[in-house]
């Protein structure tokens, strides 16, 4: 694998659930661990909860990811202004002899 690195398509997956009967918006943004340069991807939608006892299940998928280099990158859920969920993901590329290296 060299990088920059295309991937098909990422899949952020949430369930999520609201205990007051409201639509927020729903951001998930895919960042470089030290934020030095614009996100990845960034994707805005707002979540429909039929009731307030609702659970709703949404994929946000990006197709034809570009990693810019090895490293670590975090995917963020954010909404209206609130850090929800972070994780980490790290993108590794491979040597000549097959052996992975950040």
């Amino acid at each position: 694998m060299s990088v920059p690195q295309a991937s098909p398509f990422d899949v952020v997956a949430l369930l999520l659930a609201d205990d007051i009967l409201r639509d927020p918006a729903i951001t998930v943004r895919l960042i470089d661990a030290v934020e030095s340069r614009p996100p990845v991807f960034a994707e805005t939608d707002t979540i429909h909860f039929s009731s307030s006892e609702a659970v709703v299940e949404r994929g946000f998928m990006k197709w034809n990811v570009v990693y810019r280099e090895a490293g670590q990158y975090r995917p963020r859920v954010w909404s209206e202004g609130h850090l929800l969920k972070e994780c980490r993901l790290t993108v590794w590329r491979a040597n000549v002899n097959g052996r992975f290296k950040k």
